[in-house]
């Protein structure tokens, strides 16, 4: 407990590097450190540098300091004569974490500073100081890219990813698309250094050590040793770290004689890990790593009496189902039948166990964890648990297999070669069970992040119910867990929410009615890429939205619809966020990219509808009405054909502009059709040839949104046009200050929150 009061005490008064008030995003620096980690990637390699000596930022020199900075994350595109230990120097681009400025965004700087990493550089030149190395870890470090390159070497690229990231935690070797599915199918948790990993090296080799006659006050420490040296090999992951503090634990306690007991071992591991990283905290590796410890500690013992009391005292009428399961686990006492076999009937009973066994853990895990995925990946495999029931059996084989063919290639590497086989099958049954259980109706179920409410409400009732039951043995306090399914629970919105997404350079609207219909207007950038895939379907997901019933495209530059492509490319797989109705202006301009995206919304059966002005879309008491292009609306410039919506909602009204310039605004002028509105979408990200002051005076708005990427190369929004809104006392606010701007209305009153923190 003190140390999560502590942890909770860190992160609420972070303090940030000195540093940080030196620059604002990004800047050039040199400095040097020490280099403490090496990954190579295929393209980019990384390097981790400890007590960085800062010599020059913006291009001044300084004297030299740490300015407060622990350890830096390097981008680097060669490491051929660079060795952990080494002291180098580094010249290029410092930048800051992101804290996500979406809805729903990955939040890249809380990730990095749990792990205690403050920047990332992208190194233009490293130079190597001195020759000095650390002996231990580079040693680790090369025999890792020895045994890395043997199964790139013996495995497909495919087999051979997986294999890498479950033994040397190599992830970023995985195939996308393998990383995805099992992702999607719930069984991710394989390919992290966990529990299995440890237990399975140090737990074998201290029973060989045995073996051997060695005394525990020798095979123990060297157990120990050597999966310390295999957590620092795999540069040491939350849940490696986690399982080798509980397997010290156990193995210490039993040189000194003490008896080992879960919780107490969880408690000491989680508190070390918590007072030298208090950043833990927040870090969903931690979180799920302990918490499926929990589950197994204090969910599983109930769960398991409650299919397994019996209650002497009383006579049950009628047979319950733990009745029935010990019956059926009692065959000799209970189902009187002869069997010739007394070992076939223990067999069949020690199955019927370990099985039940198996999906009680699963369930107790899942039930702990629950809250947990949901909140950070919003995403809810439903079939998990039984996937996991049949591909968990397998894992200790496919783990030892994977542990063989490295040690007989030492000495025998036709027997490594034969081993493979076995590997790529079982990788395949793998394969083919999770494709199997996507298949299956409902198969994942998107739910949304949970509020803070939400969660305490279902932790609490989990541990009423554990604890009431414990106290009472009554299973009607199974009542109790009936407020578990707060978790599922969305009340629908009682006011208009509208969210202009930071998509960097470009644009992205979303609409969420208060009938539960959600629109989107545009969805593209030019400078974030797979915008869809990081920004746009990750703020769909948190608010639990898995279909956009219209898509209206304003124009088919690829500012504005990149992100849209990729939904529609992806919306026939399972869990995809799905688009029913795409709106495209009426125009006589229908170039190639206007084709290929009516093309591509046919071929993925998304219905095409063609807006053109006059025409409305009602949907209780919000409505579009579109104010251009009119019909037969001639030109040669996308811009000048933007969609231009006019929305209102009971008293509450809005402009959407798109890109529209030129002839297309001055059309829009002309059109008669235009009114007052609270807040206007300025057109074309700020241009200083688009907003003429007859346009802002004819919609008379208090407030004017801005979408536009930092540092973008046309200036936007220019001060010309910020300029025009501030003449007309017009409020402007700008993706690039706010992150997304989010307004919400009732119809009367309408208020603004920004995801810039």
């Amino acid at each position: 407990m003190i140390a999560i009061l502590y942890a909770i005490y860190i992160c609420y008064n972070l303090k940030l590097p000195q540093l940080d008030t030196m620059f604002e995003d990004e800047s050039i620096i040199q400095f040097s450190g020490i280099v403490t980690q090496v990954t190579e990637k295929e393209k980019t390699h990384i390097i981790y540098l400890e007590n960085p000596k800062i010599q020059s930022i913006n291009q001044e020199n300084i004297s030299p300091s740490s300015y407060g900075v622990k350890k830096l994350l390097i981008y680097y595109s060669r490491v051929d004569n660079l060795h952990i230990g080494n002291t180098v120097q580094v010249y290029g681009t410092i930048q800051k974490f992101s804290n996500g400025t979406n809805p729903g965004q990955f939040n890249e700087f809380l990730y990095y500073k749990s792990n205690s990493l403050d920047y990332k550089v992208y190194a233009d030149t490293v130079i190597q100081l001195d020759t000095k190395k650390d002996f231990i870890k580079e040693t680790l470090r090369k025999f890792r890219k020895k045994i890395s390159l043997l199964y790139q070497s013996l495995l497909s690229d495919e087999d051979a990813g997986v294999v890498r990231g479950m033994l040397l935690g190599e992830t970023h070797s995985l195939e996308t698309s393998t990383k995805e599915l099992y992702q999607k199918s719930g069984i991710s948790h394989i390919l992290a250094i966990s529990g299995l990993h440890i237990s399975m090296i140090g737990l074998c080799l201290y029973k060989l050590l045995k073996k051997l006659y060695l005394p525990d006050e020798t095979s123990i420490p060297l157990a120990i040793l050597v999966v310390v040296l295999y957590g620092i090999m795999v540069n040491g992951s939350v849940s490696a770290n986690r399982a080798i503090l509980m397997l010290a634990i156990t193995l210490i306690g039993k040189l000194l004689g003490r008896t080992y007991d879960l919780i107490s071992a969880l408690c000491l591991s989680g508190s070390i890990t918590l007072f030298l990283q208090p950043l833990q905290i927040v870090n969903c590796g931690f979180l799920l790593s302990y918490g499926a410890i929990m589950g197994i500690a204090y969910v599983y013992p109930t769960l398991k009496e409650i299919i397994f009391y019996k209650d002497k005292k009383k006579k049950p009428t009628k047979k319950t189902t733990s009745a029935y399961i010990i019956q059926i686990l009692d065959l000799q006492k209970d189902l009187h039948f002869t069997c010739k076999s007394k070992k076939l009937l223990q067999l069949v009973k020690s199955i019927l166990k370990k099985i039940i066994d198996s999906i009680l853990i699963s369930l107790s895990v899942n039930l702990m964890t629950l809250p947990i995925i949901i909140y950070f990946y919003f995403d809810l495999p439903i079939y998990s648990i039984f996937l996991n029931l049949c591909i968990l059996p397998f894992l200790s084989l496919l783990l030892t297999l994977i542990i063989c063919v490295a040690l007989f290639s030492f000495f025998c590497f036709k027997i490594s070669l034969f081993l493979v086989g076995s590997i790529h099958y079982i990788l395949q049954v793998y394969t083919i069970l999770c494709n199997f259980f996507l298949q299956l109706p409902m198969s994942i179920l998107t739910i949304g992040r949970p509020s803070a409410i939400q969660m305490f409400i279902y932790y609490g009732c989990l541990s009423v119910f554990l604890t009431i039951f414990r106290l009472s043995k009554n299973k009607i306090t199974f009542v109790i867990l009936l407020g578990l399914l707060c978790i599922f629970i969305h009340p629908p919105n009682k006011e208009l929410k509208i969210t202009m997404l930071d998509v960097g350079q470009g644009d992205g609207i979303l609409i969420e009615n208060t009938s539960g219909k959600n629109y989107f207007i545009d969805g593209g950038s030019t400078s974030v890429k797979e915008l869809g895939k990081y920004r746009i379907i990750p703020c769909l997901k948190s608010k639990g939205i898995t279909c956009i019933d219209y898509a209206f495209i304003t124009h088919t530059d690829q500012d504005h619809i990149s992100a849209i492509c990729e939904i529609l490319e992806q919306c026939e797989q399972t869990g995809s966020i799905k688009i029913k109705n795409l709106v495209l202006p009426d125009t006589t301009l229908k170039d190639k990219s206007y084709l290929e995206l009516v093309n591509l919304a046919i071929q993925k059966k998304v219905h095409v509808n063609y807006l053109k002005k006059g025409i409305q879309l009602i949907d209780e008491d919000l409505t579009f009405t579109c104010l251009h292009p009119y019909e037969g609306f001639q030109t040669e410039n996308r811009n000048n054909y933007s969609l231009v919506l006019a929305l209102q909602f009971k008293n509450f009204d809005m402009l959407f502009t798109g890109d529209v310039s030129d002839e297309g605004e001055t059309a829009l002028i002309n059109s008669s059709m235009l009114k007052n509105c609270e807040i206007l979408k300025v057109a074309h990200h700020g241009s200083r040839y688009t907003n003429s002051e007859k346009l802002l005076d004819l919609i008379n708005p208090q407030y004017s949104i801005i979408s536009a990427g930092k540092r973008n190369e046309y200036g936007h929004p220019h001060e010309e046009l910020l300029d025009r809104l501030k003449n007309r006392k017009i409020i402007p606010y700008c993706t690039i200050e706010c992150g997304a701007i989010e307004i919400n209305s009732d119809g009367i009153k309408y208020e603004f929150k920004f995801w810039k923190f």
